[in-house]
């Protein structure tokens, strides 16, 4: 049986793409073509940084944003961290004081 798990790639913002290496870019690539749904956070009224810079700049703003929005549409946070200060880590700490469910992957 199929779980009702729907793949929505959450963007941080739209040029986001502009900062990746080649390999990178063909995964990103790849990730909007299977996507259900991509949604570009900052887009999003609810999740407008208003911040004084270009819209198509990066930003710690922004890329916080983008993790809020997953953990808000989150019933499970399922990640894999290897550095609890990066922006994962800072997925599943905002997970945790919205009481979503955590899995943690761990690879030997």
């Amino acid at each position: 049986p199929h779980l009702p798990i729907k793949n929505v790639v959450a963007v941080p913002f739209r040029d986001f793409p502009q900062y990746f290496w080649k390999k990178q870019r063909i995964w990103y690539d790849k990730m909007l073509e299977l996507a259900d749904e991509v949604v570009y956070v900052t887009d999003l009224h609810e999740y407008d940084t208003n911040e004084d810079i270009p819209a198509n700049a990066a930003s710690v703003p922004k890329l916080k944003a983008r993790n809020q929005f997953m953990v808000d549409l989150a019933v499970c946070l399922v990640a894999y961290c290897i550095d609890d200060k990066s922006g994962t880590g800072q997925a599943i700490r905002m997970a945790m004081r919205q009481n979503v469910p955590i899995r943690r992957l761990q690879i030997d």
